[in-house]
């Protein structure tokens, strides 16, 4: 994917891929063992290692995506920028939530995309997308990256909720944070995601002209998204739904708004 650049800038991103690879890898691995008992870790190792690492990885997508002959918006670069996205969101909001363990799903999967990125020779997208639809489509993969959030977040909660139920003691339930702080920082996420997916929507509307071959299934598959989503929030306000119907709504959310993108431009390939 990068064999469009000069020798010399590839292997510095390679370089800095790689760091960041196995940053994200070395990361995942001690939160895992922290997460099961076997290691104590402090927070100054999470946000260190974290910091370089997101840093690095973002210098090489920006280099990836802003070429001088235009945007290179191929599937795997825009997942990477996706994930990247959501790791900085766990990042920040780890400042002041107990949000780190999301690290042990989502770094892994970050290091394996973004190694496919760089040295698979995927072919390049490259185009002169327009200021407003380069605006829609960050707009999209911000709300992505909230709800693929949310959806890890419903995860480690139905797990809680699993280990809670069967009675068993269990490290994993001292150092995660209460049932209810897990499911009050989940829907706080969702409400964001709603906001950002709705954003997405309304621009574009205005900007579908510029890819109309893969409109109308994307925009399809993400207003089911929203429907969804906003059903999930309603029920929440009037019923109260929680537990298990609140994580099964949020990853049939995150589904349709994942394949809303990712799956119309995979079928493209």
């Amino acid at each position: 994917m990068i064999q469009g650049l000069q020798q010399e800038t590839a292997m510095n991103l390679q370089t800095l891929g790689i760091f960041s690879i196995l940053s994200y890898l070395a990361i995942a691995f001690v939160q895992g063992l922290h997460l099961f008992g076997k290691l104590k870790t402090v927070r100054s190792w999470y946000f260190t290692g974290s910091f370089f690492s997101l840093l690095a990885h973002g210098f090489v997508l920006y280099k990836l995506i802003d070429t001088p002959m235009g945007q290179n918006m191929d599937w795997l670069i825009m997942l990477s920028f996706t994930l990247w996205l959501m790791n900085l969101l766990t990042f920040m909001i780890s400042v002041r939530a107990p949000m780190m363990e999301l690290c042990v799903l989502t770094y892994p999967l970050s290091a394996l995309i973004l190694g496919l990125g760089l040295f698979t020779g995927h072919h390049e997208a490259l185009s002169k997308t327009p200021p407003q639809a380069l605006m829609h489509i960050f707009i999209s993969l911000f709300a992505m990256s909230l709800l693929t959030l949310a959806s890890l977040q419903a995860i480690l909660l139905a797990l809680q909720n699993t280990l809670l139920k069967q009675h068993r003691p269990s490290v994993m339930l001292r150092i995660l944070p209460p049932l209810q702080t897990m499911e009050s920082m989940l829907f706080i996420i969702l409400w964001s995601g709603l906001i950002f997916l709705s954003a997405s929507l309304l621009s574009g509307f205005f900007f579908l002209s510029w890819q109309e071959h893969i409109a109308y299934p994307k925009t399809i598959l993400a207003i089911i998204a929203w429907i969804s989503l906003a059903l999930l929030m309603i029920g929440r306000v009037i019923f109260g739904w929680r537990g298990p119907t609140a994580i099964r709504w949020t990853l049939s959310s995150t589904i349709f708004a994942v394949l809303s993108y990712f799956g119309t431009k995979a079928l493209l390939l």
